[in-house]
């Protein structure tokens, strides 16, 4: 039957024509309701991923790198990170990747710089020299230097190795590939460390005055999930 004569006949029947036009402008309505519903779930999903994952890249200057905020399991705040902090702490696990070194490795010299420097590389009043090179702020503690807090007087390297982000990080993993050749011992020096808690793995290479310190950040640095991504790390919640 043509359209028109469809047309025709529903005119001549206003109940049946307001049924139509009622079911249809619920189908309509229907429509935008669910359309707006899956928008406001992807935007939730989105600011979940924002606020859980944020990634932080690896290319260009410090100052232009993004700021990371790090979400660990528990009631505690989420640890937000400035990004020189997550510059520095992509230093311990990219060049960490980059030896070799297991996530637990990784995690234990996260662990260690922040609580040594809160993942910042310090110069040191002590050491005047050392105020002349780039940093993030100016330690006291003997003649300590960079996010790993090592000694030249301990023979941990020269001040101006020391007051360079990626040299901590090296010193600290050492290994057969560090530049300290075993002296000072750095974490993949010490034999067995993978038995130990990340806290007393981390003192056998600083040998600190105050080794339970460490353990405590293990519960604000669990990240489960390091996924390299296309010039960039996300650090996620564990």
């Amino acid at each position: 039957m043509p359209a028109a004569v469809v047309l025709a006949g529903l005119a001549g029947r206003p109940a049946i024509w307001r049924a139509m036009v009622a079911a249809l402008s619920a189908l309509f309505l229907a429509g935008a309701l669910a359309f707006c519903a899956a928008v406001a779930v992807l935007g939730a999903n989105s600011a979940k991923a924002a606020s859980f994952c944020s990634p932080t890249s690896l290319g260009g200057s410090p100052a232009a790198r993004a700021p990371a905020a790090i979400v660990h399991a528990g009631s505690q705040p989420n640890l937000n990170l400035t990004a020189r902090q997550a510059a520095v702490a992509e230093d311990y696990i990219s060049i960490g990747k980059q030896l070799g070194v297991p996530r637990d490795g990784q995690v234990i010299a996260i662990m260690m710089a922040l609580q040594e420097s809160s993942l910042r590389v310090l110069a040191n009043a002590n050491v005047p020299s050392s105020l002349s090179y780039p940093n993030d702020g100016v330690g006291s503690d003997h003649d300590s230097l960079g996010s790993a807090q090592q000694r030249p007087a301990a023979g941990w390297g020269t001040i101006e190795q020391l007051m360079e982000s990626t040299y901590n990080v090296r010193a600290f993993y050492g290994g057969p590939n560090g530049p300290n050749h075993g002296s000072p011992r750095g974490l993949l020096d010490i034999r067995g460390w993978q038995s130990m808690t990340k806290g007393r793995a981390a003192q056998a290479v600083q040998v600190s005055a105050f080794p339970e310190l460490y353990a405590r950040w293990e519960a604000e640095w669990r990240p489960s999930l390091m996924l390299s991504m296309t010039g960039r790390h996300r650090f996620c919640a564990a």
